[in-house]
């Protein structure tokens, strides 16, 4: 059964809180990068298929592993494309910014003891590449790139690496993100799904725990336990 149909945040603060992480998605939910990614997706394939690609054609990639995206576009070599695709986003990465609330929300996090997490399709240097994600790397604890589990989202692994190197068990973890491999990620691993309505594209066949406006909103969860 999916929830998500009209469901309220509000509603839900009568249940018990028993979360003690909270873990982001960081494309679409932490940081606003959409113009660059798809800007770079319609010059790198431009070139490599000579055809110019409308961004409602290539939405479906937020989110997902770059290599994946490549193989379902019909791109055979994939490690020069994945090159080209970086070199382009790098055009177009000053316009890359912390959603508004994204800061203040990790930082209430912190200061009320929830370890703080990151699981992302970014590889390790995508990241630290990104001024705005440096800035707020020393409030997480933990942060899992797409190099550090056997399989990517949407397979649960990439939380399951989480779990197994923060110590955490999947009742105490909440996966917010703004993406279908998000969802369907935390739904694999056993975690519970907070939807990142900020930065989401399409909410088809999601079906969160949580629906979240705003990052305040998500210090809603925690207002009345601590």
């Amino acid at each position: 059964l999916c929830l998500f149909d009209g469901y309220c945040l509000s509603c839900s603060l009568a249940l018990d809180m028993k979360y003690k992480h909270f873990v982001f998605d960081v494309d679409g939910t932490l940081l606003d990068s959409g113009y660059a990614v798809l800007r770079a997706w319609q010059d790198t394939l431009l070139e490599i298929q000579h055809r110019a690609y409308e961004t409602s054609e290539l939405t479906f990639v937020l989110g997902i592993p770059g290599d994946v995206s490549l193989r379902k576009l019909g791109v055979k070599d994939v490690e020069s494309a994945s090159q080209l695709w970086t070199r382009n986003f790098l055009k177009y990465s000053s316009a890359n910014k912390l959603f508004d609330g994204v800061t203040d929300m990790l930082v209430k996090l912190s200061e009320k003891g929830y370890k703080l997490g990151i699981v992302t399709s970014k590889a390790y240097p995508e990241f630290v590449q990104e001024p705005s994600l440096r800035d707020i790397a020393p409030y997480f604890d933990t942060i899992i790139y797409v190099t550090d589990s056997p399989r990517p989202k949407p397979f649960g692994d990439p939380l399951l690496a989480y779990l197994k190197r923060a110590g955490a068990v999947q009742s105490e973890v909440l996966y917010v993100g703004d993406a279908v491999y998000d969802y369907q990620c935390a739904r694999n691993a056993g975690v519970d799904f907070g939807l990142a309505l900020w930065g989401n594209v399409s909410s088809e066949n999601i079906c969160p725990r949580f629906a979240f406006d705003t990052p305040e909103s998500v210090l809603e969860l925690i207002k009345d336990y601590q």
